[in-house]
């Protein structure tokens, strides 16, 4: 298969197809492109749109670029690149506030236009707070969401045995209804019990939810301790360092630190490794003058989802590895170099820079845990950057969290009569009988087809015939009936992204065998074609002796020996 752009149709895995891609860098004609935007589906009312634009250039090496970012015709943003390779791309980050009614169309505009469709979320984003004992590194996490009109709080506090206090509509974490929530924050962690931490377990892998875990104090043992994946030490600061974070959250400051402990060389136990390999526990540090196996440096972990759990499967969480010497790679620079789900969202700076506060999956959903113990101490500083931060950051995981009933139109910027898709996911992901599910596009009905995976329906529909606004409706019946919408967005050049620009088109080359050219190596092809291309060897088994053909010389034998017995005078 040759071609100069992907497939509409995508190229199964397992069909033998040796790819042969021509990139349009190579015409000659300098272009500069925007291959990729990337913005939330949704965003609820008085949050700001992140959106990240990656633009490729080829040819243009010593030329300056210019991408703004506009909201109804309004500049929200404006970034500037000097291309300095003759192929290259650039990532810019813009912060776009949503202005006029939803869906908001993003468009970002450098040498051409490219659009995106950001609805408004208009469920709150559900929060509920647990403390086995009053902490005040979750107390003051929890005032600040309250404080946040976006967010729906709930809490529950114990003071003294068999004595809580609650507030909103606050459940415990064994009870089902806790999957209403988007996020659960625990403080006090000392006083987890081993089913709150199977509790949080679930909430992670079925329900698709974020757990944030805020330690007040070191965690040597215990169920909080096996939730987190790696040994952490204490460190403390004699004054207060600001702690750099990931865009939009602002820097927050601490003194009580709790990060991975680089003096230690890590292993993997399984929980049951005679009886049951396929789950992975919580790593173990050797200490240097204790027995056990040494490595090179810090090896923190590698999670497993068992295969009946729901989740992604395969490697998990691997934490790099930190070479002794000044000279040898940071811990945090091997962190950052792992799997791109695992983010660190605060962290140290300086030679010693460590991840404080950090993100990675777990089934579904996420868990986070923040090294910051005393972060809340210092919550007035900066105009109040703690408060923003934790405001940020979960509104960033709760807006991860997956509805009850997630439905998603591909594209959801559509030309008139352009046929779309609909996909349909409910959130409980049944595995017997699936639920009545039924879908309608401006009130006319449309078929749902079971999809492969488990609780996801697709259809496929044909947009309205002038520009405006369209409106997918989807209902679940059965004992709790449920319903969602989504809206389409009608223009007559809808300037959306192609996906086949989203990754280099020498990927498909090479993910399936193949080569990259260009068009004045079209000769490397034949060279290619003979090297790679030849009629397979097959084994195929012959009998000669089963011929039918061997009865001619066989009676021509007993023929002759008939003969020359008659010729002898022998019967």
């Amino acid at each position: 298969m040759v071609g100069d752009r992907y497939p509409r149709e995508s190229v199964p895995d397992a069909l033998r197809v040796a790819t042969v891609t021509t990139a349009p860098a190579a015409i000659g004609v300098p272009f500069v492109k925007i291959v990729r935007i990337d913005a939330p589906p949704e965003v609820p009312p008085g949050t700001a749109i992140h959106i990240v634009a990656e633009i490729e250039g080829s040819g243009v090496a010593g030329r300056t670029s210019d991408v703004r970012v506009s909201i109804a015709g309004i500049d929200m943003g404006r970034a500037s690149h000097v291309w300095t390779a003759a192929r290259e791309r650039w990532r810019a980050s813009f912060d776009a506030v949503p202005v006029g009614d939803p869906p908001y169309v993003v468009r970002v505009a450098g040498d051409d236009v490219r659009a995106v469709v950001v609805d408004a979320r208009r469920r709150p984003l559900r929060v509920e707070v647990y403390e086995p004992r009053p902490s005040w590194a979750s107390t003051f996490v929890r005032r600040a969401l309250e404080a946040d009109p976006r967010f729906q709080v709930a809490s529950v506090s114990v003071t003294s045995r068999g004595i809580a206090s609650r507030a909103g509509d606050a459940v415990s974490l064994a009870d089902p209804r806790l999957d209403a929530s988007d996020v659960v924050v625990i403080g006090g962690l000392d006083r987890l019990t081993a089913a709150d931490a199977r509790a949080l377990d679930r909430v992670m892998r079925e329900r698709g939810g974020a757990v944030v875990l805020l330690p007040d104090a070191r965690l040597d043992a215990g169920p909080a301790r096996d939730l987190i994946p790696v040994e952490l030490k204490e460190r403390l600061l004699e004054r207060p360092t600001k702690l750099a974070t990931r865009a939009p959250s602002p820097p927050f400051e601490a003194s009580e630190l709790l990060v991975p402990d680089p003096r230690y060389v890590g292993r993997v136990l399984s929980d049951a490794p005679d009886q049951d390999p396929r789950y992975v526990g919580r790593v173990l540090s050797d200490p240097p003058d204790q027995p056990g196996p040494k490595g090179p440096g810090l090896q923190i972990g590698t999670l497993l989802d068992p295969p009946d759990q729901p989740g992604p499967k395969g490697p998990g969480l691997q934490i790099g590895t930190r070479l002794p010497g000044p000279k040898g790679p940071g811990l945090l620079d091997t962190i950052a170099s792992t799997r791109p789900a695992q983010q660190i969202i605060a962290s140290t700076t300086g030679d010693d820079a460590a991840p404080v506060v950090v993100s990675v999956p777990r089934g579904y959903g996420r868990l986070v845990w923040s090294g910051a113990m005393d972060a809340w101490r210092f919550r007035a500083n900066d105009d109040g950057a703690f408060d923003r931060f934790w405001q940020s950051t979960i509104a960033g995981l709760a807006l991860q969290a997956p509805a009850p009933i997630d439905v998603r139109v591909e594209p959801s910027f559509l030309e008139p009569r352009e046929t779309g898709d609909v996909i349909v996911r409910l959130r409980s992901r049944p595995v017997g009988d699936a639920p009545p599910v039924s879908a309608a596009v401006d009130g006319t009905p449309i078929r749902l087809r079971p999809d492969p995976e488990a609780g996801v329906f697709r259809s496929t529909f044909i947009a309205r015939d002038t520009p405006g606004l369209s409106r997918v409706d989807v209902r679940v019946d059965g004992t709790s009936p449920q319903s969602a919408s989504a809206t389409i967005v009608v223009e007559n050049d809808a300037h959306r992204v192609d996906p086949g620009l989203r990754a280099a088109l020498s990927m498909l080359a090479t993910s399936h065998g193949g080569i990259d050219v260009t068009p004045d190596r079209i000769d490397a092809i034949e060279r290619w074609a003979s090297a790679t291309v030849a009629a397979p060897t097959t084994t195929v088994r012959r009998y000669p002796m089963r011929s039918a053909w061997w009865i001619a010389p066989f009676a021509a034998c007993l023929a002759g020996e008939w003969w020359m017995r008659r010729r002898a005078g022998q019967r």
